[in-house]
C-alpha cells in the first residue's frame, strides 16, 4: 500500500464528514429557529385573541352598567355574586381558561373584587374571592392603569407552570376604573414547542441520512 496516497485520501474523506456536519448542524439550527419562532408567534397570538374574547363575554355577561351600580360591599348580594362566579366558571371550562375576574378602584386607588371565578373551575367548593374584597397584588394591575386604558396583555410564571394574561381597563359612568381580567396556562403552549423542536430535529436526522453517505461516496469517487 502507498502510505503517502493513503494519508491525503483519509485527510480529504475527514475533511468533507466534517463539512456535511457543520453543515447540517447549521441547516437544522436555522430551521429549529424558523420553526419555533413562527409557531411560537402563532399560538401567543390566538392565546391573546382567545383571552380577550373570554374577558370581553365576562364583561357582557355582567352589564356593562353593572360596575355604575357598585356603591359598596352591599350593592351585590351573596347570592346574586355566587351566580356571577359560577357563570364564570362555565366560560372558563368551555375556552380552556384559568381564571376571569374583575376589580373596580375605589378611594385610596384600592382594588376591590367585582366578579371571581373559583380557584378550581371544576370543583365549587374550592376557595373563590368575595364581592368587594380587598385584591391583594395591586401592582399588578399598574400596566392596565395607564391614562390610554388600552388592554394590556403580560405571561407571568407560577407555582402551576407559565401563564398568560389580559387586563382590559374601562370607566363607568362616574369615572372609577375597573378591569376585566383573563388568564390560561400555557402548557398547550409548551407541548407545541416541543413538538416544533422534535420535528426540527427530525429534519436534521433526515438530511444527515442522506447527506453523509452522498458525500461519503461522492469523496471517495474523487479522491
Amino acid at each position: 500500500m502507498d502510505i503517502k496516497t493513503e494519508i491525503p485520501t483519509r485527510s480529504i474523506l475527514f475533511v468533507w464528514i466534517i463539512v456535511i456536519l457543520v453543515t447540517t448542524s447549521v441547516v437544522s439550527a436555522v430551521i429549529t429557529a424558523f420553526l419555533v419562532y413562527y409557531r411560537s408567534t402563532d399560538i401567543m397570538e390566538a392565546t391573546d385573541a382567545r383571552l380577550l374574547m373570554a374577558a370581553e363575554m365576562s364583561r357582557e355577561i355582567l352589564g356593562p352598567d353593572y360596575h355604575d351600580q357598585i356603591d359598596g360591599p352591599s350593592s351585590v348580594s351573596e347570592k346574586q355574586f355566587i351566580r356571577i362566579v359560577e357563570l364564570n366558571d362555565d366560560l372558563c371550562r368551555r375556552l380552556g381558561l384559568q381564571y376571569l375576574w374583575s376589580v373596580l378602584q375605589v378611594g385610596n386607588n384600592k382594588l376591590v373584587f367585582t366578579s371571581a371565578t373559583h380557584s378550581d373551575i371544576n370543583d365549587p367548593e374550592s376557595t373563590c374571592a368575595s364581592f368587594f374584597e380587598t385584591h391583594r397584588d395591586p401592582q399588578a394591575f399598574t400596566p392596565a392603569l395607564k391614562p390610554e386604558l388600552k388592554p394590556s396583555f403580560s405571561s407571568f410564571h407560577n407555582e402551576w407552570g407559565a401563564g398568560r394574561m389580559v387586563l382590559i381597563p374601562r370607566k363607568d359612568s362616574r369615572g372609577r376604573i375597573y378591569i376585566f381580567g383573563a388568564s390560561m396556562q400555557l402548557a398547550e403552549y409548551e407541548a407545541i414547542i416541543l413538538q416544533s423542536l422534535l420535528a426540527a430535529l427530525t429534519i436534521w436526522f433526515a438530511v444527515f441520512c442522506v447527506a453523509f453517505p452522498a458525500v461519503l461516496f461522492l469523496s471517495r469517487r474523487l479522491t
